[in-house]
């Protein structure tokens, strides 16, 4: 696996795949390796280790990108990023209905290489548990209107309570960044912190 110098205006960074065909993508003149590595890696679905046949500068950001992928595979360790998905709920039929289906895509997702997703908690707003409480994390503080068990015209107006309320339990305390989603989402890749 190696980048091949192809002239002054184009390089490519090419891969023998388990055919032994040569798989290649394009890299301008000027243009990032970490560019490249990244395409051969979709493509292939490999990891790509290479040298640089036409520049010692290719060859270095191209380990730096394997390594640092190496560390991230499967954890996002390697960044101390621990990402703590939140979700507010009252524990009705229809959410609780989004929630099993948000969640379900969730755990597809978050030991996925890349992934920092880490925690996960349904915050339920409501005055005793529901029936999620044994399939989803869960926790539950004491609504301010109780009636929003059974129905109200607002069932959200718990929600800001609600939060203040988790914010004071130690499982708020997990993770460095928290995420707060609403129950209607799917969950189609894993997610990273932007970086800085």
């Amino acid at each position: 696996q190696r980048a091949l110098d192809t002239g002054a205006a184009t390089r490519q960074l090419c891969v023998k795949d388990a055919q032994g065909e040569s798989q290649c993508v394009h890299l301008p003149a000027g243009g990032k390796a970490s560019l490249a590595a990244e395409q051969l890696h979709k493509k292939l679905g490999t990891e790509p280790d290479y040298a640089d046949a036409g520049g010692a500068a290719v060859a270095q950001g191209a380990k730096q990108v394997a390594a640092a992928k190496a560390q991230v595979q499967g954890g996002g360790q390697a960044s101390g990023n621990e990402i703590h998905v939140l979700v507010t709920s009252n524990g009705s039929p229809y959410l609780n209905f989004q929630t099993r289906m948000m969640y379900g895509t969730y755990k597809k997702v978050k030991d996925l290489p890349g992934s920092e997703l880490r925690y996960f908690t349904r915050l339920l707003h409501r005055t005793k548990d529901d029936i999620l409480v044994g399939e989803v994390p869960t926790v539950r503080v004491d609504p301010l209107t109780p009636k929003c068990d059974e129905w109200c015209e607002f069932p959200v107006s718990d929600r800001p309570n609600a939060v203040v309320k988790w914010l004071q339990t130690e499982d708020a305390n997990k993770g460095t960044h928290i995420l707060m989603i609403e129950t209607d989402y799917v969950w189609l890749k894993p997610l990273a912190v932007p970086p800085a």
